[in-house]
Protein backbone atom coordinates (compact mmCIF):
# COMPACT_ATOMS: atom_id res chain seq x y z
CA UNK A 1 0.00 0.00 0.00
CA UNK A 2 1.13 3.35 -1.25
CA UNK A 3 0.75 6.35 1.12
CA UNK A 4 0.53 9.32 -0.98
CA UNK A 5 -0.47 13.04 -1.31
CA UNK A 6 -1.88 14.71 -4.35
CA UNK A 7 0.40 16.27 -7.02
CA UNK A 8 -1.51 19.19 -7.64
CA UNK A 9 -3.66 21.59 -5.40
CA UNK A 10 -5.54 24.66 -6.02
CA UNK A 11 -3.89 27.86 -4.63
CA UNK A 12 -7.14 28.40 -2.28
CA UNK A 13 -5.66 24.53 -0.46
CA UNK A 14 -2.30 25.43 -0.97
CA UNK A 15 -2.95 28.47 1.18
CA UNK A 16 -5.44 26.61 3.40
CA UNK A 17 -2.79 23.84 4.06
CA UNK A 18 0.46 25.89 4.84
CA UNK A 19 -2.01 27.51 7.73
CA UNK A 20 -2.99 24.48 8.79
CA UNK A 21 -1.09 22.79 12.26
CA UNK A 22 0.50 19.50 11.37
CA UNK A 23 -1.54 17.36 13.81
CA UNK A 24 -4.69 18.33 11.15
CA UNK A 25 -2.53 16.66 8.47
CA UNK A 26 -4.74 14.61 5.79
CA UNK A 27 -4.33 10.91 4.81
CA UNK A 28 -4.43 9.29 1.44
CA UNK A 29 -3.87 6.19 -0.48
CA UNK A 30 -3.85 5.16 -3.91
CA UNK A 31 -7.06 3.69 -5.78
CA UNK A 32 -7.71 2.93 -9.26
CA UNK A 33 -5.94 5.54 -10.67
CA UNK A 34 -7.37 8.01 -7.96
CA UNK A 35 -7.48 8.04 -4.38
CA UNK A 36 -9.58 6.82 -1.24
CA UNK A 37 -8.67 8.83 1.80
CA UNK A 38 -10.01 9.91 5.25
CA UNK A 39 -10.00 13.45 6.02
CA UNK A 40 -9.59 14.34 9.76
CA UNK A 41 -9.62 18.13 10.61
CA UNK A 42 -11.45 20.89 12.37
CA UNK A 43 -11.57 22.98 9.47
CA UNK A 44 -15.02 22.38 7.28
CA UNK A 45 -13.32 24.47 4.36
CA UNK A 46 -9.89 23.49 4.70
CA UNK A 47 -11.92 19.68 4.10
CA UNK A 48 -13.48 21.33 1.13
CA UNK A 49 -10.21 22.52 -0.25
CA UNK A 50 -8.87 18.94 0.33
CA UNK A 51 -11.45 17.46 -1.78
CA UNK A 52 -11.28 19.91 -4.29
CA UNK A 53 -7.34 19.67 -4.71
CA UNK A 54 -7.72 15.53 -4.57
CA UNK A 55 -10.11 15.88 -7.42
CA UNK A 56 -7.45 18.08 -9.30
CA UNK A 57 -5.33 15.53 -8.41
CA UNK A 58 -7.05 13.16 -11.21
CA UNK A 59 -9.66 15.18 -12.82
CA UNK A 60 -10.04 18.42 -14.38
CA UNK A 61 -13.00 19.70 -12.03
CA UNK A 62 -14.92 21.21 -15.09
CA UNK A 63 -15.63 17.63 -15.99
CA UNK A 64 -16.22 16.04 -12.42
CA UNK A 65 -19.40 14.47 -11.24
CA UNK A 66 -18.64 14.52 -7.84
CA UNK A 67 -21.82 13.03 -4.89
CA UNK A 68 -21.36 14.90 -1.34
CA UNK A 69 -24.18 13.39 1.46
CA UNK A 70 -25.33 15.49 3.54
CA UNK A 71 -23.59 16.59 6.46
CA UNK A 72 -21.65 19.76 5.92
CA UNK A 73 -22.36 19.55 2.38
CA UNK A 74 -23.55 23.67 2.29
CA UNK A 75 -19.57 23.83 2.19
CA UNK A 76 -18.27 20.74 0.16
CA UNK A 77 -20.78 21.52 -2.47
CA UNK A 78 -20.35 24.76 -2.74
CA UNK A 79 -16.61 24.55 -3.08
CA UNK A 80 -16.23 21.69 -5.22
CA UNK A 81 -18.86 23.58 -7.37
CA UNK A 82 -17.17 26.60 -7.74
CA UNK A 83 -14.45 24.96 -8.69
CA UNK A 84 -15.96 23.05 -11.84
CA UNK A 85 -17.61 20.01 -10.35
CA UNK A 86 -20.64 19.23 -11.41
CA UNK A 87 -22.58 18.57 -7.75
CA UNK A 88 -25.01 15.62 -6.48
CA UNK A 89 -26.51 17.18 -3.25
CA UNK A 90 -27.52 14.29 -1.19
CA UNK A 91 -29.92 14.87 1.93
CA UNK A 92 -32.06 12.18 4.21
CA UNK A 93 -34.62 14.37 5.57
CA UNK A 94 -34.23 18.28 5.06
CA UNK A 95 -35.22 18.77 1.35
CA UNK A 96 -34.96 22.27 2.01
CA UNK A 97 -31.96 23.16 3.02
CA UNK A 98 -30.28 20.85 -0.17
CA UNK A 99 -32.09 22.64 -2.40
CA UNK A 100 -31.12 25.94 -0.96
CA UNK A 101 -27.37 24.71 -1.69
CA UNK A 102 -28.13 23.44 -5.33
CA UNK A 103 -30.00 27.06 -5.65
CA UNK A 104 -26.84 28.78 -4.72
CA UNK A 105 -24.34 26.50 -7.16
CA UNK A 106 -27.05 26.95 -10.04
CA UNK A 107 -27.35 30.48 -9.30
CA UNK A 108 -23.03 31.08 -9.29
CA UNK A 109 -23.11 29.29 -12.92
CA UNK A 110 -22.99 25.75 -11.65
CA UNK A 111 -24.44 22.43 -11.92
CA UNK A 112 -26.30 20.62 -9.20
CA UNK A 113 -29.16 18.46 -8.36
CA UNK A 114 -30.55 17.34 -4.99
CA UNK A 115 -31.49 13.51 -4.50
CA UNK A 116 -33.23 11.83 -0.99
CA UNK A 117 -30.76 8.97 -0.30
CA UNK A 118 -30.70 7.72 3.63
CA UNK A 119 -27.31 5.93 3.52
CA UNK A 120 -28.41 3.21 5.69
CA UNK A 121 -30.48 1.96 3.04
CA UNK A 122 -28.48 -0.08 0.36
CA UNK A 123 -31.42 0.83 -2.43
CA UNK A 124 -30.92 4.77 -1.67
CA UNK A 125 -27.02 4.17 -2.16
CA UNK A 126 -27.78 2.77 -5.25
CA UNK A 127 -30.30 5.14 -6.46
CA UNK A 128 -28.15 8.23 -5.65
CA UNK A 129 -25.89 6.83 -7.93
CA UNK A 130 -27.84 6.14 -10.63
CA UNK A 131 -28.91 9.72 -10.26
CA UNK A 132 -25.53 10.59 -10.96
CA UNK A 133 -25.13 8.87 -13.86
CA UNK A 134 -28.69 9.58 -15.73
CA UNK A 135 -27.43 12.94 -15.55
CA UNK A 136 -24.39 13.54 -16.30
CA UNK A 137 -23.15 9.74 -17.26
CA UNK A 138 -20.43 9.41 -14.98
CA UNK A 139 -19.40 9.39 -11.22
CA UNK A 140 -15.72 10.96 -10.73
CA UNK A 141 -15.93 11.56 -6.83
CA UNK A 142 -18.00 10.48 -3.53
CA UNK A 143 -17.52 13.05 0.20
CA UNK A 144 -18.89 10.64 2.37
CA UNK A 145 -20.06 12.72 5.83
CA UNK A 146 -22.99 11.48 6.56
CA UNK A 147 -23.57 12.17 10.43
CA UNK A 148 -25.59 11.04 13.43
CA UNK A 149 -24.16 11.19 16.77
CA UNK A 150 -25.37 9.27 19.52
CA UNK A 151 -25.68 10.33 23.35
CA UNK A 152 -22.54 11.93 25.05
CA UNK A 153 -21.92 8.46 27.63
CA UNK A 154 -19.41 6.45 28.32
CA UNK A 155 -19.22 3.33 26.40
CA UNK A 156 -19.77 0.98 29.42
CA UNK A 157 -23.34 2.28 30.27
CA UNK A 158 -24.20 3.48 26.57
CA UNK A 159 -27.02 2.03 24.51
CA UNK A 160 -26.20 -0.43 22.59
CA UNK A 161 -29.19 0.13 20.23
CA UNK A 162 -27.69 4.08 19.51
CA UNK A 163 -24.06 2.41 19.00
CA UNK A 164 -25.69 0.16 16.23
CA UNK A 165 -26.88 2.83 14.75
CA UNK A 166 -23.93 5.07 14.48
CA UNK A 167 -21.98 2.45 12.72
CA UNK A 168 -24.91 1.81 10.49
CA UNK A 169 -24.63 5.32 9.60
CA UNK A 170 -21.08 6.43 9.38
CA UNK A 171 -18.98 3.26 8.64
CA UNK A 172 -21.42 1.05 6.78
CA UNK A 173 -23.05 3.91 5.66
CA UNK A 174 -19.53 4.43 3.86
CA UNK A 175 -19.25 1.09 2.76
CA UNK A 176 -22.76 1.28 1.48
CA UNK A 177 -22.13 4.05 -0.78
CA UNK A 178 -18.42 2.77 -1.81
CA UNK A 179 -20.26 -0.22 -3.33
CA UNK A 180 -23.03 1.54 -4.93
CA UNK A 181 -20.13 4.05 -6.67
CA UNK A 182 -17.19 1.41 -7.62
CA UNK A 183 -18.63 -0.11 -10.72
CA UNK A 184 -19.11 3.43 -13.09
CA UNK A 185 -15.98 4.11 -11.61
CA UNK A 186 -13.91 1.30 -12.27
CA UNK A 187 -15.28 1.70 -15.45
CA UNK A 188 -14.14 4.74 -16.21
CA UNK A 189 -10.70 3.39 -15.25
CA UNK A 190 -10.27 6.31 -12.16
CA UNK A 191 -12.64 7.43 -9.15
CA UNK A 192 -12.46 9.79 -5.79
CA UNK A 193 -13.62 8.35 -3.18
CA UNK A 194 -13.27 10.97 0.26
CA UNK A 195 -14.38 9.67 4.16
CA UNK A 196 -14.58 12.65 6.69
CA UNK A 197 -13.34 11.22 9.92
CA UNK A 198 -12.63 12.98 13.04
CA UNK A 199 -9.85 14.02 15.58
CA UNK A 200 -11.65 12.13 18.62
CA UNK A 201 -10.27 8.68 16.73
CA UNK A 202 -6.67 9.86 17.70
CA UNK A 203 -7.50 11.95 21.03
CA UNK A 204 -10.18 9.63 23.03
CA UNK A 205 -12.35 12.01 25.19
CA UNK A 206 -15.17 11.16 27.74
CA UNK A 207 -18.59 10.83 26.17
CA UNK A 208 -17.53 10.49 22.67
CA UNK A 209 -16.88 6.67 22.08
CA UNK A 210 -19.76 6.10 20.29
CA UNK A 211 -18.82 8.48 17.49
CA UNK A 212 -15.22 7.70 17.38
CA UNK A 213 -15.48 4.13 17.15
CA UNK A 214 -17.69 4.34 13.82
CA UNK A 215 -15.38 6.59 12.42
CA UNK A 216 -12.71 4.39 13.27
CA UNK A 217 -14.57 1.68 11.36
CA UNK A 218 -14.54 4.12 9.03
CA UNK A 219 -10.64 4.99 8.47
CA UNK A 220 -10.11 1.28 8.56
CA UNK A 221 -12.52 0.76 5.37
CA UNK A 222 -10.16 3.46 3.56
CA UNK A 223 -7.25 1.32 4.31
CA UNK A 224 -9.16 -1.64 3.25
CA UNK A 225 -11.09 -0.29 0.25
CA UNK A 226 -7.79 1.08 -1.12
CA UNK A 227 -5.58 -2.44 -0.61
CA UNK A 228 -8.43 -4.31 -2.36
CA UNK A 229 -8.79 -1.96 -5.16
CA UNK A 230 -5.15 -1.02 -5.88
CA UNK A 231 -4.68 -1.60 -9.52
CA UNK A 232 -8.22 -2.07 -10.58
Amino acid sequence: MRWSLPARMSNRERDLRRKTPVWMALLLVSLIGGIVGTAAAVSDEYIAGYAAGLLEHEFHLSEAVVEVERGRVAVYAKRLAADGAKVVVNYAKSEGPAKEVVAAITQAGGEAIAVRCDVSRTDDCNALAKAALDKWGRIDGVVHSAYYHPDWANLEAHSIEQLAQVLDVVAVGGLRMAQAVIPAMRAQGKGSIVNVSTLATRKPMPGEGGYAMAKAALNQLSRQLAVELSGT
